[in-house]
């Protein structure tokens, strides 16, 4: 059974936190939690903990802000959603379908779908608003039960109070045999597609397979998974796969041609790559894992939107090759001019080293200046794009390039015969 936890800022939390202990003691029984910032606020003022004591108890986490998060879809097949405590705000925006984060709008979507929703509303006094907010959501199908303690049970400490409040949820929580039913189909419908899915995916690219496997492979253990989500992993993992490998190829066949050199292209390649790699590794360390949450003013969404990384790679390859042509072409004008290959080295350093890091210096201005703004796929690309120019114009272009060409010598130029005989020659 998989049941989403939502808890929202009213006061309470711990009710929240009691029903996930609960749950987990359940065999068989999946948490979803979805926590709000002013609930993480409120669990450290009432209870001295942290929203990441909370999220470690459930089996998955979804930032309050993910509104592209699965839980957001009808095809995300869940059973139940309790919201302990259920703050006024939250309340009303389910009642009128017009969400504005991931907890209303799961809340939203577990209503059409006609699945259980429990909403353990803590206020009081209530007003005529509320109240007819309330009726309007047992009209939809929502269950509305307040937090009201009782006392024939004859409690004896504040845990028993909030332990029978939380039975109270839980057994709210369960649904009749018919919908039941109707969900033990649906989810033989989506095996179904999933079975055929091997059918329908080309897989005469080695790696873009891979890279759909592993994607259908998470997909799987959520249990998610539909027609349409069927092309889009397929449309977008196949574009994951070709994209960087065509501009390599695409810089590779440009700076042969322009250098009549096979070794400085394919040096070109590793060390764009780096650059690249390293930017990817940042933005997975802050968009991913969240280790910069506070300094940046965002809560991390746990992964890293897929259209960014392809996109950031096709920007760097442009500015790359621009730093590249621009460096190379001075050192290959000296050397032409009778230098040697080291003085060629140094002369070429010297004449663009300036000029790489003043321009390089200027974009990552321009780039970390996006981080104000609220979408985090812009802030992803920024920061992304912000680390791999710093990198590229400093440690690879000033530093690793020039160290290479130095030791490699008169072979910076070397090109197999055939390829000489082929290549035009592009008279300056």
């Amino acid at each position: 059974m998989k049941v989403i936890v939502g808890i929202s800022g009213a006061s309470g939390t711990i009710y929240g936190w009691r029903l996930l202990e609960k749950l987990t003691t359940f065999s068989g029984v999946e948490t979803h939690l979805i926590i709000t910032r002013a609930a993480e606020r409120t669990a450290f003022l009432e209870l001295g903990t942290t929203g990441a004591d909370i999220k470690k108890i459930a089996n998955y986490f979804y930032p309050v802000e993910d509104i592209g998060s699965r839980l957001a879809s009808g095809s995300a097949l869940m059973d139940a959603m309790v919201i302990a405590p259920c703050s006024i705000r939250t309340m009303s925006e389910i009642a009128t379908g017009v969400t504005s984060s991931l907890l209303s709008r799961a809340a939203d979507v577990v209503l059409k779908e006609k699945r259980r929703l429990v909403l353990a509303l803590r206020e009081t006094p209530l007003h005529g608003g509320h109240l007819r907010t309330m009726t309007t959501l047992a009209d939809i199908g929502a269950v509305v039960a307040p937090i009201v303690p009782a006392f024939y049970t004859k409690p004896q400490s504040i845990d028993d109070i909030v332990n029978h409040s939380v039975g109270k949820a839980l057994a709210l929580r369960r649904r009749s045999a018919a919908s039941a039913r109707e969900l033990a189909e649906e989810r033989r419908l989506l095996d179904a597609i999933r079975r055929e899915a091997d059918v329908v995916i080309d897989t005469s690219d080695l790696a873009a397979r891979e890279l759909r496997e592993r994607i259908f492979a998470s997909l799987d253990r959520d249990g998610q998974l539909n027609p349409a989500q069927r092309e889009i992993v397929i449309e977008r993992s196949a574009a994951l796969g070709e994209s960087p490998f065509t501009l390599e190829r695409l810089k590779i066949i440009v700076l042969m041609v322009l250098f009549r050199s096979l070794v400085l292209p394919a040096k070109a390649v590793v060390m764009t790559l780096l650059s690249v790699l390293a930017s990817y590794g940042v933005m997975v360390a802050v968009f991913q894992w969240g280790w910069a949450d506070r300094l940046l003013g965002f809560q991390h969404l746990g992964h890293v939107t897929n259209w960014v990384p392809p996109f950031l790679f096709s920007i760097l390859f442009g500015l790359s090759m621009d730093y590249e042509v621009f460096l190379l072409s001075r050192v290959r004008e000296y050397r032409e001019r009778g230098g040697s290959d080291a003085d060629a080295v140094a002369f070429g350093l010297a004449r663009t080293g300036r000029i790489i890091s003043t321009a390089a210096l200027l974009m990552i201005i321009v780039f970390l200046s996006f981080l104000t703004n609220r979408l985090i796929p812009l802030k992803e690309l920024s920061l992304g794009l912000a680390v791999a120019i710093f990198l590229d114009a400093t440690l690879v272009r000033l530093l690793l390039v020039p160290a290479f060409m130095r030791l490699a010598g008169k072979w910076n130029w070397w090109l197999p015969a055939p390829l000489e005989r082929i290549i035009p020659v592009i008279e300056e």
